[in-house]
């Protein structure tokens, strides 16, 4: 990809950002009730799944980090063990 099409299309977007957020703002000022209705447990689910990626996102990292630290002394025992040879 180059930079300058990066940049095209991301003047774009920012140009007719009102044009893609206009329908979304009016459609939650018409169902503002509903909205009031389940706003508490919009609230919870959006909380929970936050941690929740998080904390996976977390353990990946940190499996990850074990997993090529344990490559690399595996690799580094074998270097060594050609080496002594």
């Amino acid at each position: 990809m180059k930079i300058h099409h990066i940049r095209e299309k991301a003047q774009f977007l920012k140009q007719n950002m009102a044009f893609f957020l206009v329908p979304s703002s009016v459609s939650i000022i018409q169902h503002t009730e509903l909205l009031k209705e389940i706003l508490i447990p919009l609230l919870v689910i959006s909380m929970v799944s936050t941690i929740l990626t998080f904390l996976v996102t977390a353990f990946a990292v940190n499996l990850t980090m074990k997993l090529t630290q344990k490559k690399k002394s595996i690799s580094q025992a074998q270097f060594q063990g050609d080496n002594n040879e």
